[in-house]
């Protein structure tokens, strides 16, 4: 018992750092370790020493023979927590500790909270590059993973040490090694905003395309968290845009799901496949639509997405957005949409028109325009009518309407007088 206190004691003083690196009092923690740690424990001297940023201290702990590689009782070794920074924590962790609604992690931008304030929260202690140098010099195997399955370049990708990646990267770590949920290094980087550290891996020849274990690549988690210049790295270095996860979302869906505009118009740029529709049918345009992203909604309707495909439901992209009450978003699909892309009579599975349900929902201004763009007026249509697929006839009618409200609408005219003239 007495050992085990005089071993606390020790641990304390090692981790504080107070001691300087003056040689008699280096000297002096030496023979401290010697004295209160058997041979065999001393390998715990050293991972207290790289907790205290001493690089003298532990050039001296390795010189006593202690073996590098050794590791905790959670498999970390002396480089674990050298690239780290910080007693390493699981974001399962950080979120019991900041109090975080674990469910909440089913919602994307929930989860780009959580991200910052695991990031802002948790203690972070500097980074001593000649400690990770000593180790790697010292034989520290690169690939060991702890219990978790994170590397030591896993971990550096994850705390932002881009110093420490750059090391580890020049021993030729097993770069795209992957922890217990499918985690590699990049899918870190690219999931918590790490830029330099994610065209590092890149440049080393790192997967773009690996999948966790729901599914996610790099790309996917930097769009679905918002991380811009992290997506347009990854799809310059040739990322898989239209990667689908178990949910069946690709790296667009997401972006547009969570409103993140210059991420989207990235992917779009790039070639992203703008119809892929996710388990429920949705598309990217329902998605923003449905949750009243004006500006995606825009984008994605200027570069061609097609309006008219249906979710489960069998609703369209105009429809979705009146029934979640976004009539700005259904007010972009009408007014962006070319001449005749438009099936603005399209029935969902219920029987609704987006005309019908924004009456009922009480947006009347918005059900006006969309008979001035060729709806038409009756609310209450039979169903057999409703059903039908929209007839060349009555596309052309709805062509001639939608031409003139745009050339009413250049002069001038008001509501009232272009629905009576059409």
């Amino acid at each position: 018992m007495g050992q085990c206190i005089s071993a606390m004691g020790l641990k304390d003083e090692i981790v504080s750092g107070r001691y300087g690196d003056s040689s008699k009092q280096l000297d002096s923690l030496v023979e401290k370790i010697k004295l209160r740690l058997d041979p065999a424990e001393r390998s715990r001297a050293l991972k207290w020493s790289v907790q205290g940023n001493s690089n003298a201290l532990v050039k001296l702990v390795l010189d006593m023979g202690v073996d590098v590689n050794h590791r905790d009782k959670r498999q970390r070794t002396a480089l674990h927590h050298a690239v780290a920074g910080r007693e390493p924590e699981s974001m399962a962790s950080a979120m019991k500790r900041l109090e975080v609604d674990l469910e909440a992690c089913n919602d994307p931008s929930s989860m780009r909270s959580i991200v910052a304030q695991y990031n802002a929260k948790s203690t972070i202690t500097r980074y001593d590059i000649q400690i990770i140098l000593t180790l790697l010099q010292a034989g520290a195997d690169v690939d060991l993973v702890d219990a978790c399955g994170l590397s030591a370049l896993t971990y550096a990708a994850l705390t932002g040490n881009l110093i420490g990646v750059t090391e580890i990267l020049s021993h030729k770590p097993r770069i795209d090694l992957q922890d217990k949920d499918g985690n590699t290094a990049l899918l870190c980087a690219a999931c918590l905003g790490h830029t330099e550290i994610a065209k590092a891996l890149v440049t080393a020849g790192a997967n773009l395309d690996v999948q966790d274990k729901d599914g996610n690549t790099a790309l996917l988690c930097a769009a679905c968290l918002g991380h811009t210049e992290v997506t347009k790295a990854l799809v310059t270095a040739g990322a898989n845009l239209d990667v689908q996860n178990d949910n069946n979302d690709t790296a667009l869906l997401c972006a547009a799901s969570d409103g993140h505009t210059e991420v989207t118009k990235a992917l779009v740029s790039a070639g992203a496949n703008l119809d892929v529709q996710d388990k429920d049918g949705s598309t990217a345009l329902i998605l923003a639509a449905s949750d009243g992203h004006t500006e995606v909604t825009r984008a994605l309707v200027s570069c061609g997405a097609q309006l008219n495909i249906r979710d489960k439901d069998g609703d369209t992209a105009l429809i979705c957005a009146v029934i979640y009450g976004q009539p700005h978003t259904a007010d972009v699909v009408v007014s962006s949409a070319r001449p005749g892309t438009l099936d603005i009579d399209a029935v969902n599975s219920d029987g609704w028109t987006a005309v019908t349900r924004a009456r009922n929902l009480g947006y009347h201004p918005l059900a006006e325009k969309m008979i001035l763009y060729g709806a038409r007026r009756e609310m209450d249509r039979q169903p057999e009518e409703m059903g039908h697929a929209v007839t060349s006839s009555n596309r052309s009618s709805n062509l001639d309407n939608w031409q003139k409200a745009t050339q009413a609408i250049k002069v001038g005219m008001n509501i009232g007088d272009i629905l009576g003239q059409l």
